[in-house]
Parts: structure tokens; C-alpha cells; sequence
């Protein structure tokens, strides 16, 4: 996308989202080119290949020959993290003509995928549920291990009071997190047919409209 494209996006205010940040990710802008040139959206890539991909354009200094308990090779998962935010920073950004962000689907495994598609595919939503029904677990394990006789009633009380609450947010949060999955499946289903009636459009190969 140009500059005055961009520039476009200024005015758009109602957004709730907001627009880019004209400078986030800017230094790491060729590193995202060279990225999705090489692994366009829709490839999984896994580490091994995202750390061959580093070496070669000269990103990543690969260990070799060191155990994955050592030092040398947790300063380069380090390193990998690093570039992958750089990646995700520059390459999730309208400047770029197919936004992209790397979305971590199973261990050692990520998958090249585009922004519009990226709110229902990241893990955030499990993670958020996950978060809330730990921090349920936890708190049931602290107060269960109260001594509650050695404290005077009120104070159980309030306790009661803020664990229904922390019930209550949990109980929320699953429910908003599954409207939301349907939301998200059904948007996503709209622009698969969005896309199906725009490439109906399109000229057969070689020939013109």
C-alpha cells in the first residue's frame, strides 16, 4: 500500500481499532518482504525451516552442534522470538500488499496467515479463557487453605463475596468467548463467499472480458 493510500487512513476515525502507526515495524520492512516472499499466506512453517530461512538472509546465527538444554541455544530461541515479533510488527501493517502475521498452531509449527484472518486463528481467545479458569483454580486453592477460624466471620464473608465474582467473570468470559468464535466463523464463512463471487468475475486465463 502507498504512502497516500495511507495517508487515506488518517481521517478514519470512527474505527474502534484505530489506524497504524505509520512507523510500526518500518525498519523491519524488507525482512517481512523477503519473509512472505518466501512463505506466502497459508504456509506452515516450522522451526526448523523459519531458523534455515534466518541463517540464509543472515537474520539468525543458528547453533550448531549445541544440546537444546545449553545456553548457546536458549540465547537462540531468544533470537528467533525476536525476529518473529519483528516479522509480525512489520508485516501485520496496511503497508504491506498482503498483511500477514505468524500464528504459532502446534509446537515447533506456525502458520502464515492473513490479517483479516488473524483474529480467528490466534490463540489469544483460549488463552483468555484459560487465564480466567486458572486464576479460578488458584484462588479456590488459596482460600481453601485458609485457617477461616482464626479470622473473624466478616472476613470470610468479603472472601465469599470476591470468589462469586471471579465466578461470575469466568462464567462471562466463556460466554462472550463463544459468541465470539461464532461471530468470527461466520464472518469468516461470508468472506470465503465474498471471494467465491469475486474470482466468478474474473476472465478465463488468456482471455479478456
Amino acid at each position: 500500500m502507498s504512502d497516500n493510500q495511507l495517508s487515506l487512513l488518517d481521517g478514519i476515525t470512527e474505527l474502534p481499532w484505530g489506524t497504524a502507526d505509520k512507523q510500526r515495524g518500518l525498519p523491519h520492512k524488507d525482512k517481512a518482504c523477503d519473509f512472505i516472499a518466501t512463505f506466502p499466506i497459508g504456509t506452515k512453517v516450522s522451526t526448523d525451516d523459519f531458523d534455515r530461512w534466518g541463517y540464509q538472509q543472515g537474520y539468525l546465527k543458528v547453533p550448531a552442534g549445541y544440546k537444546k538444554s545449553s545456553d548457546a541455544w536458549k540465547a537462540h530461541l531468544f533470537d528467533r522470538h525476536k525476529l518473529i515479533s519483528k516479522l509480525n510488527k512489520a508485516g501485520c501493517h496496511p503497508r504491506m500488499d498482503r498483511p500477514f502475521t505468524l500464528v504459532l498452531i502446534q509446537k515447533d509449527y506456525y502458520e502464515v496467515v492473513a490479517a483479516h484472518e488473524a483474529c480467528r486463528k490466534s490463540r489469544g481467545l483460549p488463552r483468555l479463557a484459560s487465564c480466567v479458569k486458572l486464576l479460578r483454580l488458584h484462588w479456590s486453592y488459596y482460600l481453601q487453605s485458609v485457617h477461616w477460624e482464626e479470622f473473624p466471620p466478616y472476613y470470610r464473608d468479603s472472601a465469599k463475596s470476591v470468589f462469586y465474582d471471579v465466578e461470575t467473570i469466568d462464567q462471562q468470559v466463556r460466554m462472550i468467548i463463544n459468541r465470539l468464535v461464532i461471530k468470527l466463523e461466520n464472518e469468516q464463512r461470508r468472506i470465503e463467499s465474498y471471494n467465491r463471487q469475486d474470482a466468478k468475475k474474473l476472465p478465463p486465463k488468456g482471455g479478456s472480458e
